[in-house]
């Protein structure tokens, strides 16, 4: 059975739970509605939920950290016109260059 973190103050939909199902087959999903600050917290809740799959919804930063750490993240694709699930992607790499601002 795949263990699935859902990192997400909202409920998966049903739909949601049917591609994973499809993707992993026996799938158990554990949803978690806390804040984290680096890729590290996101590798400890999942060690520690004994997930192998995480689906997230984080800022770019946090992302990149999650990369960094050896988690490869699904990132949710929802239609912007409906907001219906369409499908999940796989984050696999991710460059973030950040420019100081100066006012």
């Amino acid at each position: 059975m795949t263990r699935v973190l859902w990192l997400s103050r909202h409920k998966p939909l049903l739909s949601q739970v049917k591609e994973l199902r499809k993707l992993f087959g026996r799938t158990k999903i554990i949803q978690k509605s806390v804040t984290i600050d680096s890729g590290q917290d996101l590798l400890r809740l999942m060690l520690e939920n004994n997930c192998t799959e995480a689906v997230v919804i984080l800022p770019v930063t946090l992302l990149q950290s999650a990369i960094e750490c050896g988690v490869r993240p699904l990132i949710a694709v929802l239609d912007r016109n409906n907001g219906q699930h369409r499908h999940f992607k796989r984050l696999t790499h991710i460059n973030v260059t950040l420019e100081d601002m100066q006012g």
